[in-house]
């Protein structure tokens, strides 16, 4: 049987399974009058059906001959069983038996007949997409490799039932659960860059602890492969299950799944669409009714933005909270208010006291539009340096391997290479790569990555346009993350001089757009960024819901300013923190900073070491053990635990100091910074040699009259003096007290330093000690 004719089976399949078995055998004899042959298949499944259950199990279909590989040993595992086929492939059940361990394994196959180099290509890009996720709501590739010149996979070998018969037992709360898993296992998928664009039914398991398991990603591809391979150019799909691009052949992305998903919603939550209209949407009631209008969305561009947000809605439907889909000011602000009356009041306060800024906003305007001017003369150098990348760096780039780092520049010429001004395609790549990246902590890959998006939106789309402010608030948190406060700052204010001009002073915009000054101000200047975050929250969520990005990093900006109210400002980040895994999930590294601020909130000393082990476990699962990030919150929670565990201390700082010196160069602050820190708990534990030989190398690497001299001199002439080199203690200190003057460090660091000075003038014998 072909692949073609194998689709249309599986389409009409999963049709007539959704309606009762005493009217499905006249169905599939209406649908098939034209064709005997398909027909008695169809209906010897459904045969097969009604015997052994719910045929979200494929059951495979008699080949000509016998399978040679039943029975067979291929690698490390024999062959049992065959328990599925699709239009590419035939699946079985194995055991591994060369005793590395013991277990049962699916093995996925291309079939023996029409093993054609477009199929040998397509099964390569199962592989690819499969290597590229790890979540434990799709089904693991363990294994590849061929057979008798057959390519196969070994993957893991799900046990528990099919979605139809689990959902058919449970309740309409667990029924919303497992879709939310499902939608986050999609997401994760998503977030790796690839699309499966075949959910239904039949790819969905579920274990007998409830979990679902995504699986078969036979016709998934990488956002990143060739253009023309997201096209639907082969009826690689099932029509019952696609999205209406899917079906028309058009660009298939992240929105096919989202439709898909939306499918599965309406199915387990409403039951089968009638026989007649297998294309007509369903109906729900209440909030349900807005989520399926927007997942079902014709226009791709006004679905959900991403599983993840479908998933937020499906638990906020569980949850009775009001959902993202949903429009209408009254009721998202009644919502709001209902569920946050306590961040309610502290916005509206805000808000009476920002009245005149608000006002000041108005009388500016003219200043408003000079920035804008600016914005869009900066975004026509960037696009030029944009060409020039394309010039230079598209030709020479091959093909990124599976295993293989994925760069910047790699992620820029997929995006780029395939640059139609006339669509919007393009631009929802771009945008989705930054957010991927900095999602992995890549801030600065982001920025730049969302950079390009603003100057393809400022070309191809109309002024104001939602993406390019998108672009714009996205490049904006990128900048400030990687600790360009300037060029954040900068962008936030380009972002609100749009955000006025086309959407108005009171727009959802323009709170996003004050949100992210206020990020960009928040370490330099917090008193100009608490209003900011206060009056943009109060528009946010007068506007939308406040289950989104920016009303988390307002919530978590408001807490963290919150220092003489420390009840109230870890409950404000708490809201944040809960707003930021409701999107992304626990493992986000946005979660893991915003519970490095939450810690420094906490009063009690064990629930503070909690919350920063919270965030380096998050660190370490997202962005690797060698991450900068990781090194930062290992010398944190060094400083944290030294009075209780001055061993753990030690480890501590000694692993974030070897990530450091692996990042950043000889003479950097950071490297100062760790360096003093883990000198002056070798002095503690009264090791000075120790703490010279850390000391000395670092002080060597730092300039003259540089900053970091201050702590890195004081800490090595404690270790001189304690080792009798008073000489050198006295060179040391003099230097951190030149440095502390020069750079008008505060009073008190002066006057220890004056104080460690003095102490080496005591005559010996006498009481005088270096003060710690």
């Amino acid at each position: 049987m072909d692949a073609e004719r194998f689709a249309r089976l599986d389409d009409l399949l999963a049709t007539l399974l959704d309606h009762p078995a005493e009217t499905a055998e006249a169905q599939a004899r209406t649908l098939c009058a034209d064709d005997p042959a398909l027909l008695d298949d169809l209906l010897a499944l459904l045969a097969a059906n009604a015997s052994a259950g719910p045929l979200d199990d494929v059951v495979p279909l008699p080949e000509a001959r016998p399978d040679p590989w039943l029975g067979s040993r291929v690698g490390p595992y024999r062959i049992d069983a065959v328990v599925g086929e699709g239009g590419m492939g035939r699946v079985y059940r194995a055991q591994r038996v060369d005793g590395a361990f013991e277990g049962t394994v699916a093995i996925k196959r291309i079939r023996t007949d029409g093993l054609t180099p477009r199929l040998r290509e397509r099964f390569a890009g199962e592989r690819r997409a499969l290597a590229a996720i790890e979540h434990p709501g799709i089904a693991r590739l363990l294994d590849a490799g061929t057979y008798d010149d057959v390519p196969y996979v070994v993957m893991e070998f799900v046990e528990g039932s099919a979605l139809l018969e689990h959902a058919a037992e449970v309740s309409h709360a667990e029924r919303l659960t497992l879709l939310a898993a499902l939608c986050d296992a999609v997401d994760h998928a998503h977030g790796r860059l690839v699309v499966h664009r075949d959910l239904k039914p039949s790819n969905v398991r579920v274990r007998a602890d409830g979990a679902p398991v995504l699986l078969d990603f036979g016709i998934a591809k990488l956002l990143h492969d060739d253009h023309e391979a997201t096209r639907t150019t082969e009826r690689a799909f099932t029509p019952r299950w696609a999205a209406p691009e899917q079906r028309d052949g058009g660009f298939v992305g992240p929105a096919a799944d989202v439709y898909a998903l939306g499918l599965l919603v309406e199915r387990l939550l409403l039951g089968p669409r009638p026989t007649e209209a297998p294309q007509a949407p369903l109906q729900g009631r209440g909030d349900l009714r807005f989520v399926l209008q927007r997942a079902l969305a014709p226009d791709p561009s006004q679905r959900y933005g991403s599983a993840g947000a479908l998933a937020a809605d499906l638990r906020a439907l569980a949850g009775g909270r009001p959902v993202a889909a949903r429009e209408g000011r009254l009721y998202r602000l009644g919502s709001f208010v209902r569920l946050h009356a306590v961040a309610v009041t502290l916005a509206a306060l805000s808000l009476g006291l920002l009245v005149a800024y608000a006002v000041t906003l108005r009388t500016g305007q003219r200043a408003l539009e000079e920035e804008r001017d600016r914005a869009r003369t900066e975004a026509r150098r960037a696009q030029r340096t944009a060409d020039f990348l394309e010039d230079t760096l598209v030709m020479g780039l091959g093909g990124v391997g599976v295993g293989d780092e994925v760069t910047v520049e790699a992620l820029l010429a997929r995006a780029t290479d395939t640059l139609d001004p006339d669509a919007p395609a393009n631009l929802d790549l771009l945008l989705l790569t930054a957010r991927a990246q900095s999602a992995l902590g890549n801030h600065d890959e982001a920025a730049t990555l969302a950079e390009h998006a603003w100057a393809l939106a400022d070309r191809t789309l109309p002024a104001g346009d939602d993406r390019a402010l998108r672009a714009l608030f996205v490049q904006s948190l990128a900048e400030e993350r990687s600790t360009r406060h300037e060029d954040a700052r900068r962008t936030a204010t380009r972002l609100l001089a749009q955000a006025v001009r086309h959407h108005g002073a009171w727009s959802a915009w323009t709170g996003r757009a004050l949100i992210a000054q206020a990020d960009a101000l928040d370490r330099t200047a917090p008193g100009d960024a608490t209003p900011r975050y206060a009056f943009g929250l109060a528009l946010v969520a007068t506007h939308g819901s406040l289950y989104t990005d920016e009303a988390a990093v307002a919530l978590i900006g408001l807490g963290f300013a919150q220092w003489e109210n420390e009840a109230l400002g870890a409950w404000l980040v708490e809201r944040g923190i809960e707003i930021l895994v409701a999107l992304h999930g626990e493992q986000h590294l946005r979660v893991a900073d915003a519970l490095q601020k939450l810690a420094h909130l906490r009063v009690e000393h064990d629930l503070r070491v909690q919350t920063l082990e919270r965030a380096i476990a998050i660190e370490r699962a997202v962005a690797g053990e060698r991450h900068p990030w990781v090194a930062n919150s290992l010398n944190d929670l060094a400083l944290l635990v030294e009075d209780h565990d001055i061993e753990r201390s030690l480890d501590l700082l000694q692993t974030a100091k070897s990530i450091i010196d692996e990042h950043n160069p000889p003479g950097s602050p950071l490297r100062a910074l760790v360096a003093s820190n883990l000198g002056a708990v070798h002095l503690t534990r009264g090791d000075p040699g120790a703490a010279r030989g850390v000391l000395e190398t670092t002080y060597a690497e730092l300039e003259a009259g540089a900053r970091s001299r201050t702590a890195v001199g004081y800490h090595l002439g404690q270790a001189r003096a304690a080792l009798g080199d008073h000489d050198g203690a006295r060179e040391a200190f003099e230097d951190a007290l030149q440095a502390a003057r020069t750079h008008d460090q505060p009073r008190d660091r002066i006057d220890r330093l004056e104080a460690a000075l003095a102490a080496l003038d005591v005559p010996p014998g006498t009481t005088g000690t270096v003060v710690p």
